[in-house]
């Protein structure tokens, strides 16, 4: 079953993000796949791990483009990147420390109603724009 599935309403007109948002959806959905079938804590590590690095370059990538086209709300869009790192280390924390498959049932269900809102609510405030400036 997937948690989070791509469509093509989804996307912020940027094949880089774009690409970069799908991975994150299939990582969060292997995730939830393992959480479905009560694996160890072992089990989720390397996934976990993979998720942060990846959801790390995604902002950073997004943060460059800020800079590099000077978007006017870099700084709005950035804190929330910080916010949700902030939650999603509380989670692996907690996850470290107290591993259960209820936390990252928590933690998925966090992340699918995060990235839902932010790809439709933020991100695609900067497509246009983007796209103005002559990234697709």
């Amino acid at each position: 079953m997937k948690l989070l599935v791509w469509q093509d309403i989804d996307s912020v007109g940027v094949k880089e993000l774009d690409d970069q948002h799908k991975e994150i959806f299939s990582i969060t959905n292997h995730l939830y796949d393992l959480a479905n079938q009560s694996k160890t804590k072992e089990d989720f590590m390397p996934v976990l791990n993979e998720l942060k690095s990846h959801v790390l370059l995604h902002f950073s990538t997004e943060e460059k483009y800020f800079d590099l086209y000077q978007y006017d709300q870099k700084i709005s869009h950035t804190k929330l990147h910080q916010a949700y790192t902030q939650k999603i280390n509380q989670f692996l924390e907690e996850i470290n420390q107290n591993f259960s498959v209820e936390l990252l049932f928590q933690m998925t269900d966090f992340m699918k109603i995060w990235w839902i809102n932010h790809i439709d609510n933020e991100d695609k405030k900067y497509s246009k724009y983007f796209n103005q400036q002559g990234l697709y």
